[in-house]
């Protein structure tokens, strides 16, 4: 059971890589890193289990899930947005958005709850 959960690890693994390889710093693609992200927890969280948090493999993938994460921070807040930010809230300055009307929809989603006006 554990190799196959093994080589599932290393199946997401691998597509989450082919997922960064397909973006380029200058048009970040958020659908596929979102998809990479998705895919590099998956793995670390079967590699875990089947490896422990020691291996190479599983290092790899943390730090390739930091870099993601750093990328995403220029992704609209808006749930299901994948453009990238060109405004902030204009009163927490925390959180970016493509557009007036994905900021309407996300304040009234719920970051009108956790907005901390400055």
């Amino acid at each position: 059971a554990r190799m196959m959960e093994f080589c599932a690890a290393m199946a997401h693994f691998q597509l989450a890589e082919q997922c960064v390889k397909a973006v380029t710093p200058q048009r970040p693609d958020y659908a596929l890193l979102l998809q990479a992200r998705e895919h590099f927890s998956v793995s670390t969280r079967m590699m875990e289990i089947c490896v422990g948090p020691q291996y190479e493999l599983m290092q790899q993938a943390r730090t390739s899930l930091e870099k993601i994460e750093k990328a995403l921070a220029y992704k609209c807040a808006s749930e299901g947005c994948i453009k990238p930010h060109d405004k902030m809230c204009a009163a927490c300055k925390k959180v970016g958005y493509c557009s007036t009307e994905c900021q309407t929809a996300d304040w009234k989603r719920g970051h009108k709850r956790v907005c901390k006006k400055k």
